[in-house]
């Protein structure tokens, strides 16, 4: 017998609409919960400490907003990627110091000598 749990009996498109639905009233949820939470925390600390004029629900919202839009969304990448990143660059740096010393011991120094012969001889 099939079992008709609630995301396994609709259809694709309604999966979608339902999570779309879902993450909507979260974001409205936690961004409501972000605002009163900045409003709180101003009216309950700037106020007395400086004077300034306690703030409303929406003016602290657009407290958020003008915050994320002057310091950014945050990073895209997770740190154990930048991590991974930062080893493949260091191991890749160290693979080209070793293959140009290789290639200066095979050519470099004989390379080097005829271009100063050379810069010698035509001025």
């Amino acid at each position: 017998m099939k079992s008709s749990s609630f995301p396994n009996n609709l259809g694709r498109g309604e999966k979608y609409a339902v999570y779309a639905l879902m993450g909507m009233a979260a974001f409205i949820v936690f961004g409501s919960l972000f605002g009163l939470l900045v409003q709180l925390l101003w009216n309950a600390t700037l106020v007395p400490l400086t004077g300034v004029a306690e703030i409303s629900f929406w003016q602290s919202i657009g407290v958020l907003i003008l915050a994320k839009l002057f310091f950014g969304f945050g990073s895209t990448n997770s740190p154990s990627r930048s991590k991974r990143k930062k080893k493949y660059d260091k191991a890749a740096d160290l693979l080209k110091q070793e293959e140009f010393r290789e290639f200066w011991d095979r050519e470099g120094r004989e390379a080097y000598e005829n271009f100063k012969a050379k810069d010698a001889d035509g001025e």
